[in-house]
């Protein structure tokens, strides 16, 4: 199948590569945390971010992709009304996610790769800007990356 690249690194190497309807990347030291509190969000009903799929046979982690739209700067970026709303239906996203890994424990001995933004147990997104919400309307539906 067909590989879409979807971001790179700073050298302009792929990272994420869309195959299909999943996501591809390579896994590193925060693998076994992300792919285990997708699994743990998958659980408990949120249905706004993807699905953990397994390890494709390069070793890369695999996940569900969601359509939709992303934006680097959206076009309501400047308009104060609804850039404002846009942005409080995004934290209402992420307030849900927090809700659903209120109880996420991750696995002995595995971290996340940037470290919880601040300290306590709750579990957030930690890069949570346009480019990494899927939306479908202009409305927000999920957080990826």
């Amino acid at each position: 199948m067909e590989e879409i690249v979807l971001s790179t690194d700073s050298a302009g190497a792929p990272v994420a590569v869309r195959v299909g309807m999943t996501v591809r990347r390579p896994t590193n030291d925060g693998s076994l945390v992300v792919s285990s509190l997708l699994q743990h969000l998958e659980r408990v009903g949120f249905d706004a971010s993807p699905r953990f799929l397994g390890v494709d046979d390069q070793g890369r982690q695999v996940t569900s992709f969601i359509e939709g739209d992303v934006f680097v700067a959206p076009d309501w970026q400047e308009r104060d009304d609804d850039n404002a709303r846009a942005i409080g239906l995004v934290a209402g996203l992420i307030k849900d996610l927090h809700v659903a890994s209120a109880d996420f424990v991750a696995p002995p001995g595995s971290s996340p790769v940037r470290p919880l933004p601040l300290p306590g147990t709750t579990w957030s997104h930690g890069d949570v800007g346009y480019q990494n919400v899927v939306y479908r309307k202009n409305r927000p539906v999920a957080l990826i990356d």
